[in-house]
C-alpha cells in the first residue's frame, strides 16, 4: 500500500459504498477555516482524515478555489485526525486558476 491510500479499514470496511469511493480525496470548503487575517498573509486551519503525504499530494487543495488561498497563506495541519494524528504547517506556493500548490514548512510533533 502506498503513502496516498491510507485507508483505515476498520472503518473503510464499515462502509457500505467504499467500492465507489475515489482513492484520493481532496479537501472541500467544509474541512478549511480561517483562523487569522492580515494584509501581509493569513492563516488557516484545516483538519483531515488523511494522512500527512496525502494532504502534500498534488491536487488535494484543488477543490478550494471558492476559499482564495494566496502566496504565502499558511496552512495549519491536523491530518489522519481519526488515527494517530500529524500535525504541520505548510505553505501556499503559487496560485494558478484558483488552484493552490503548498509545501510543508514546518512537522509537528508531541513531545513525550
Amino acid at each position: 500500500m502506498d503513502s496516498f491510500s491510507d485507508k483505515n479499514e476498520a472503518t473503510e470496511s464499515l462502509n457500505p459504498f467504499r467500492q465507489f469511493l475515489p482513492t484520493l480525496r481532496r479537501a472541500s470548503v467544509d474541512d478549511i477555516d480561517l483562523v487569522s487575517a492580515t494584509y501581509p498573509f493569513r492563516i488557516f486551519a484545516l483538519r483531515s482524515d488523511r494522512r500527512l503525504a496525502a494532504v502534500l499530494a498534488p491536487g488535494y487543495f484543488d477543490d478550494l478555489t471558492d476559499v482564495g488561498l494566496r502566496k504565502h497563506d499558511e496552512i495549519k495541519v491536523a491530518a489522519n485526525y481519526g488515527g494517530v494524528g500529524e500535525y504541520a504547517t505548510l505553505v501556499v506556493d503559487e496560485v494558478k486558476q484558483g488552484r493552490a500548490r503548498v509545501s510543508l514548512l514546518v512537522a509537528h510533533r508531541r513531545c513525550e
